[in-house]
């Protein structure tokens, strides 16, 4: 229980901080004022006040924010600051979590010394993907989607709605395109996926795989959480299958309990969706701002205090139902078993 608590709050206070850190840097960097670094929310258990910035850890491990100076008469204050300046400080936050999630995925390849290649390697017992495919195939794409890492095959197979699959593979250096029909599989309630009926080889990685394989793994975590929302979106995955805070969590508890390398390979994937979440087009978000300020640059003259007001506070309001209704789920799941 304590190890599983300690793993919560390590996770969430790394990604947390990382965020932070990103905008934390390119502001100092661009000259715009940072009144408060806070890792947590609520009651501070800990504050220095270094120059013009007050470091502060809170008692909450869930959140932290970064005060910029908001006074437009005083030095360093963020709204007048450069268009572009500010544009890359709310990118930055953003950007620290895809960067965190590689270097978490490079630790997990190092640990592991091996990476997963494309080459179908063994096929599980009355495998149907066997009457199409052949030991040593290797699969460069899936219905037209290029696939350069083992998760990029699983993403792709899980995703298909129908079982059919168009595989490019070459077989006896002879590029081919090859119709393969999966066995279908309930994954979850009211949703159907392939059955992945076939293993793929796995090779001592060279001094470059270190390099390469963590940023296409990477990349493959950033195309599996753009293709979630856009299935959520598009009712391809029900609405309930939505998690919260609460289901983090617990999914983090459940990852501490497996060892290390799940745990970071859990805590990279929620970076990445945190890096991805936090570019949304909601004005509550870094996305939202960002649109907000080149809408102002092509208007020619900033939104009014009020207009801001309340599209924040619309903002605010509809990822606040959104949280209640995942955590909702959360709970009911637990509940449920």
């Amino acid at each position: 229980m304590i190890f599983t608590v300690i793993s919560v709050i390590l996770v969430f206070g790394l990604l947390i901080f990382f965020h932070e850190l990103g905008h934390f840097l390119f502001a100092k960097a661009s000259r715009v004022s940072v009144n408060e670094f806070s890792i947590g929310m609520g009651p501070a258990v800990f504050k220095k006040q270094k120059g013009k910035t007050l470091y502060s850890i809170r008692l909450l491990p869930f959140g932290g924010y970064n005060m910029l100076e908001e006074d437009r008469e005083k030095e360093g204050c963020f709204e007048n600051a450069p268009f572009y300046k500010k544009v890359v400080i709310l990118l930055a936050g953003a950007a620290f979590n895809l960067i965190l999630g590689y270097v978490l995925l490079s630790v997990i390849t190092a640990m592991n010394g091996y990476i997963g290649t494309t080459v179908v390697a063994q096929f599980g017992e009355n495998s149907k993907s066997s009457n199409y495919l052949k030991l040593g195939d290797e699969i460069t794409r899936l219905n037209g989607h290029r696939v350069r890492t083992s998760n990029d095959i699983m993403y792709e197979l899980t995703r298909d709605a129908d079982g059919l699959i168009d595989v490019e593979l070459i077989r006896d250096n002879q590029k081919m395109t090859i119709p393969v029909e999966f066995e279908m599989e309930e994954i979850a309630q009211g949703v159907n996926a392939i059955k992945m009926d076939f293993l793929v080889l796995a090779k001592d990685a060279s001094f470059l795989d270190y390099l390469t394989y963590p940023f296409n793994w990477s990349m493959s975590l950033i195309k599996q959480v753009w293709g979630s929302l856009i299935d959520l979106l598009t009712g391809r995955v029900p609405v309930n299958q939505l998690s919260g805070p609460v289901g983090i969590v617990s999914v983090i508890s459940q990852a501490s309990k497996l060892g290390i390398k799940p745990l970071l390979m859990l805590s990279a994937f929620i970076s990445v969706n945190l890096g991805i979440f936090n570019l949304l087009p909601l004005p509550i978000l870094d996305g939202g701002k960002i649109l907000i300020y080149f809408i102002e640059k092509l208007r020619g003259k900033p939104f009014s205090e009020k207009t801001l007001g309340i599209i924040n506070n619309v903002s605010a309001a509809a990822i606040m139902l959104l949280v209640i209704y995942a955590t909702t789920n959360d709970i009911l799941r637990i509940i449920n078993g």
